[in-house]
């Protein structure tokens, strides 16, 4: 068994959990809830790689990421797994037969948890799929719980929700082609002259009402012009588009899902202070009107970071990302239970090193 990777808290996240002590032992109203924070931060490296953008699945308490590397051999598919709800990760492992069996592009890479099996012991398995560079695609179901104890059991019976799947036309309409009622594709942006869509650059995700949130980047040919905006529907028809960060940013690389509370939750990254970072935002969607937006929130320390994705996990959701001056990944959990948890009193950092961990 793979030794767990542990990042031990800092003093301001030492002082967070003090302060709000009292409200993780009973929570306040909804109404009075406000935005979740971060918590500690893990980092992975893999030495002598560059790590690529991550994907990453969860079903409470575990979690899975996984990753590309690059380097002089080419570029290879790693896994690193989690069984206390993202507060510790193994080690990765490499999941591929050989040293350049992947593309290197950042959209090739597909996780997501397989189904149950029958029987209620049954411990959960991760399939991956990548493109070699040959072309064909190679698709590797993964067993990394089978022996790890782990504190719960994922529930049998999973919530099914359509998957709601947005994309860019030529014309710059924001296209739901899957998850919404009715027959064929509804359009995000009702032809909004300035938020004409960026290609690949949208998200849309369902949650337990099955009300529909899509977020995309629109603008002009500049970059320093585009906007992140994001829209709800009630299965009837979708709102007007908000901005979620002004011009001046530059966009890129927005996901979204529910969290537990079905708060809609927003990643991407940005420029600040020319680096790029990780940002985050909540949405509180309403029936008619827009939604209300909690306070943006920085994910990222001075070394910046990219490419984000999230999934939502007990408590909040999880956030991992690329950390282009360094070559590895960052990951950080945000909501309650990350607030909640009490660090350890340690100054030592964890990173894979060498094959180990310290």
């Amino acid at each position: 068994m793979a030794n767990p990777i542990r990042r031990p808290g800092a003093i301001v996240a030492l002082m967070l959990s003090v302060a709000v002590v009292g409200g993780c032992r009973q929570a306040p109203p909804a109404a009075a809830l406000p935005p979740l924070g971060p918590g500690t931060q893990l980092e992975f490296t893999v030495p002598g790689a560059v790590a690529l953008a991550p994907v990453i699945a969860a079903r409470p308490p575990l979690v899975a990421v996984a990753f590309a590397t690059r380097d002089s051999r080419g570029a290879r598919v790693y896994l690193s797994t989690s069984a206390d709800n993202g507060a510790t990760f193994t080690e990765p492992t490499p999941v591929d037969d050989d040293g350049a069996a992947m593309e290197t592009g950042d959209e090739e890479l597909r996780l997501l948890f397989a189904p149950l099996a029958a029987q209620p012991s049954a411990r959960p398995s991760v399939r991956l799929e990548w493109r070699r560079t040959d072309g064909r695609t190679v698709s590797r179901l993964v067993h990394p719980w089978r022996r790890e104890p782990f504190r719960g059991v994922p529930t049998p019976v999973e919530v099914v929700r359509e998957q709601a799947v947005a994309s860019c036309a030529p014309d710059g309409e924001v296209l739901l082609v899957a998850g919404f009622r009715g027959r064929g594709p509804v359009s995000v942006n009702h032809a909004m002259a300035d938020g004409a869509c960026v290609p690949q650059d949208q998200s849309a995700v369902t949650d337990a009402r099955q009300w529909v949130h899509a977020a995309w980047v629109g603008g002009p040919a500049d970059e320093t012009r585009r906007v992140l905006y994001a829209a709800s529907s009630d299965r009837q028809w979708f709102g007007g588009a908000q901005a979620l960060v002004e011009t001046g940013q530059q966009p890129s690389n927005v996901s979204l899902v529910t969290d537990p509370n079905d708060t809609v939750v927003t990643v991407w990254d940005g420029n600040a202070r020319g680096t790029r970072h990780v940002f985050l935002r909540q949405l509180l969607p309403s029936h008619h009107g827009p939604a209300t937006l909690l306070p943006l929130t920085r994910l990222t320390g001075d070394a910046g970071g990219s490419h984000p994705a999230l999934a939502s996990i007990t408590g909040g959701v999880i956030v991992v990302w690329r950390v282009p001056s360094t070559g590895g990944l960052a990951l950080r959990r945000v909501g309650l239970d990350a607030v909640c948890a009490v660090p350890t009193l340690s100054t030592t950092v964890s990173t894979v090193s060498g094959g180990t961990s310290r």
